[in-house]
């Protein structure tokens, strides 16, 4: 009963109550090694740990793991051991983690990646996780890791997580690297259709959609860069003559020249200029390989009408920066 109360206590951030009824109980009970172990979580002190060790001779293993996860949250990963591996000891099977101490687990999935134990530390973030759903530099941990592990799937939900947390979530870098290895992906399972492997197709087809429709959230939600519209791009880009699905695709590339030609003073920038230069290159080249699609008469258009679009580019680059 005194347990669910100070527990009570604590989920109300009522500290200072919880640990006035610990010591209250003290009085009555000096030698329950429990009592200490509650104050120790309240108080965060080792010495609690140590008194509750003492008076069980040793036989308490919920004192030796709070002291062990006490260690790994002040980063003692070989203090840390000792006391989690002594809890095992007197406890061997240890299936309840508690949600207070999902740092802890955070703390020991960071030591496993020191040991270049990356999926091993990524499940640990799974368990942290499953404590702590809303604290987002463990997602910001996980999604890494994700990625690192070359677990896609996983790595678009934690972004979906992140977006929850903060609609305005940005990280260009992680996004172009799963952009880019989930293509290449559905390139190579492409190939299986020859051995008929169409299950593992399947897969590659359903992570390339839910890759999509993060691209399609972030659009709608923040203003994306030109570098973040080209990879929206290269993943809706059709692989047969639709024209609805081409005509999506080249307006993704418009998106992605003007992302960068409308920021002011583009052209005193040279990285920004060059930006621009390539976006309105790779426009103005697929829009001429599509319009081959529609006949002759669609292609002699479409170079008139590239041929406009570039000019005043070209001559502003040509004037800032010479021929």
């Amino acid at each position: 009963m005194w347990d669910c109360m100070i527990d009570c206590f604590k989920q109300l951030g009522k500290l200072e109550k919880a640990e006035a009824l610990i010591r209250r109980l003290l009085l009555e009970r000096p030698n329950d090694s429990m009592l200490y172990c509650y104050l120790g979580d309240i108080t965060m002190e080792a010495s609690y740990y140590d008194a509750a060790i003492k008076m069980s001779n040793d036989h308490n293993s919920r004192a030796r793991k709070s002291f062990g996860f006490l260690m790994l949250l002040r980063n003692q990963f070989d203090s840390a051991y000792k006391h989690l591996r002594r809890s095992l000891e007197l406890q061997p099977i240890q299936v309840s983690f508690e949600p207070e101490h999902f740092e802890a687990w955070n703390n020991l999935s960071a030591a496993y990646i020191k040991l270049g134990q990356k999926d091993r530390a990524r499940r640990i973030l799974q368990e942290a996780l499953k404590f702590n759903y809303e604290h987002p530099k463990v997602w910001e941990n996980y999604l890494l890791l994700c990625v690192d592990t070359a677990q896609f799937d996983q790595a678009i939900k934690a972004f979906h997580r992140l977006l929850d947390l903060n609609k305005q979530q940005q990280d260009d870098e992680i996004l172009d690297i799963i952009a880019t290895r989930v293509l290449k992906i559905c390139d190579e399972f492409t190939l299986c259709l020859q051995v008929g492997s169409d299950e593992t197709t399947t897969e590659a087809v359903i992570l390339k959609t839910e890759l999509i429709k993060l691209f399609g959230r972030l659009s709608a939600v923040q203003t994306m860069s030109s570098k973040m519209w080209k990879c929206y791009a290269s993943l809706k880009k059709p692989k047969n003559n639709n024209v609805e699905e081409v005509e999506k695709y080249i307006k993704l590339l418009e998106r992605a020249l003007l992302a960068d030609s409308n920021k002011p003073d583009w052209k005193k920038d040279a990285t920004l200029s060059c930006s621009v230069l390539s976006s309105a290159l790779e426009l103005a080249g697929e829009r001429l390989r599509f319009a081959s699609i529609k006949g002759e008469d669609s292609v002699k258009q479409t170079k008139a009408r590239v041929r406009i679009s570039l000019r005043p580019i070209v001559t502003i680059a040509e004037k800032e920066y010479g021929q």
